[in-house]
Order: C-alpha cells, then structure tokens, then sequence
C-alpha cells in the first residue's frame, strides 16, 4: 500500500523528478513578486524570503475522511496542492522572534516575525503558480486619505485560477490582520475535486488586502506552512546591502514524516 510519504518522496523529493522540475521551473521568488504587482503593489522593498512547504493539515484530513483510503496518486495530482511556496516581503529587515524546526535561530518563516508591519505581504502559490492565499499590511497613517473605491475581485479569481460563476456569494466569515472596507465571500468545490472550498476576500481603497482558498481542514488562527525540500527550496533573504541566500532547514521534521510513514504502512494505522 501507498503512503503519504512514499507518494510524496517518489514524486516530489528525489532529485530530477517532476517535484525539481515543476517547482523550480514556476515556483521561484520572482513568480511571486510579479504576483504581489499585478495585485497592485509595487512599493520599495528592504527583506524577501520565499521557501517551498506542504500542508499537514490537508493531509491529516484526507487520511480520516477519504475512505476507506486516501488514493494518495490522485490526490496529489488535484486541487488543492499538498505542496505549495510561500512568500513574504517587508518594507523593513525581517527580525524573527523565535526558532526554526532544527532550534536554529535567525530564520524568517511565513508566521516569524508577525506579519502585522504595514506594507507587509505574505503569499502563497500553488505548483501551478496560481494563488492561494494573500494578505497585505495597509499604511497605518494616510496622508492623503482616497475614497473607498469599487473593488474588482476578478483580478484575484483569475490569479487563482477560479470560476466565479461556479461559486456561490456568501457571508464573509473569516477576518484577517489587515484592515478592510470590502469584504466577500464565495462557496463552492475546488475545481478538479469534490472537496470543499470556501473562498474569502477583502480590501481597502480598492486593493486587496485579503484573500483565502479554505478548506475543513483549515485550522483557525493558525496558518502554519512546514518547510520539506531543502535542497530546491531555499530562502531567499537580504540580509546584507548585496542580498545573500540562506538555505532553508533540510527536509524539516524528516524524521517525524519517516515514522509516520513507517506506522502506516499497508494500512495498520487508519
């Protein structure tokens, strides 16, 4: 039987299979800087730091609710990924607060520092490049203060490759750090899949500052991303006036997948 973790490795971890070539290909940090323009944000920038994580989460619920098992192949292959690259970018030097995964201290991760600086952004992109989650810090003080303005919430249909006319309006129920005069809401299934999908968005003076794909399994008041592929994700930071690159943790909590793996294997753990 197939695990999670076998799946994973054979498809994605070894080097030269389709894992190197996709990510490496689309998921780099300059992809997700053209993301953050063509939502409108072109802002100087001082620290970026962009890594390649999964989502633990997903899998844990497709290994309770897919049944009798999850086909690990196909859920791989659909939307929404198990692997995804995250981004973040600061108008200021990105100081962490806490440790890494190996106790490493110095390394920035999707949560650390706090995203709650204005003119902070945190993304996140699918293999495909398309978007999956989005939050920018507004100015705490305007100047120039501009009026609210009609949002076009197309623009980040499109960046996630999503149908609005397969969706249904609903009322905005998710909330995030960053100040909105628009809100919205979609429900429907992720495209590709019957499973769940629960889209939130919002603005401020016409610019998202807000947007989320969600799932049953998406735990609130925690967006945790781990980082897995050490040797095709690495962290791209300036930490000096010429930039530098700073590997991410290899193949964080490496140890921890291999025994999950080991446990379930041919199906004696459910």
């Amino acid at each position: 039987m197939k695990t999670p973790w076998s799946v994973f490795a054979t498809k994605f971890a070894l080097p030269g299979a389709c894992y190197t070539r996709m990510f490496v290909a689309s998921m780099t940090s300059a992809k997700a800087r053209e993301m953050v323009t063509t939502l409108g944000y072109s802002d100087p920038v001082a620290d970026r730091v962009g890594d390649f994580s999964y989502d633990e989460d997903f899998m844990d619920y497709a290994e309770k609710n897919d049944k009798p098992r999850p086909a690990w192949d196909p859920v791989l292959a659909e939307r929404p990924s198990l692997l995804d690259y995250w981004y973040r970018q600061s108008p200021r030097d990105m100081i962490p607060d806490g440790l890494s995964g190996y106790l490493v201290p110095g390394v920035v991760t999707f949560n650390d520092p706090p995203p709650t600086l204005s003119g902070m952004i945190n993304l996140r992109l699918d293999p495909e490049g398309r978007l999956i989650y989005f939050q920018a810090m507004p100015p705490e003080v305007q100047e120039h203060p501009q009026p609210s303005q009609p949002v076009d919430w197309n623009k980040l249909f499109a960046a996630a490759g999503l149908d609005s006319a397969q969706l249904q309006p609903a009322e905005p129920t998710w909330t995030s750090l960053a100040s909105a005069d628009a809100r919205a809401a979609w429900t429907g299934t992720w495209p590709g899949s019957n499973r769940a999908l629960r889209v939130e968005a919002a603005a401020w003076r016409g610019r998202p500052v807000f947007f989320s794909l969600i799932g049953p399994w998406t735990i609130r008041g925690c967006y945790e991303t781990h980082s897995v592929v050490g040797s095709v994700g690495e962290q791209t930071q300036k930490s000096s006036p010429g930039g530098a690159i700073q590997l991410s943790p290899a193949l964080r909590r490496w140890g921890k997948w291999q025994e999950r793996a080991k446990s379930r294997r041919d199906g004696r753990v459910s």
